[in-house]
């Protein structure tokens, strides 16, 4: 039996566009490594999926990181029901 971690099976995952997959990658990325602009690549991908809590992390995060990214976040907030 082939022993594969944790990242790499999720890896798998984010390859084939799994929305759930990108999302929780991306808060990986953003809360442990730290890695805010590769963050906001995956959760922008989860979100255009349809994926509803990656949208507002989008937004968020967005928010939180400011300059150039905080009116984008701004208007995908105010577009949430």
């Amino acid at each position: 039996m082939r022993n594969i971690s944790f990242n790499t099976f999720m890896d798998k995952y984010v390859d084939c566009g799994n929305k759930e997959a990108l999302y929780r990658k991306d808060m990986f990325n953003f809360f442990r490594n730290k890695n805010s602009y590769l963050a906001l690549e995956l959760i922008d991908k989860a979100s255009k999926g349809g994926h509803d809590v990656a949208t507002y992390a989008f937004g968020s995060i967005s928010i939180y990181l400011g300059g150039e990214y905080s009116p984008q976040g701004v208007k995908t907030i105010g577009k949430m029901k």
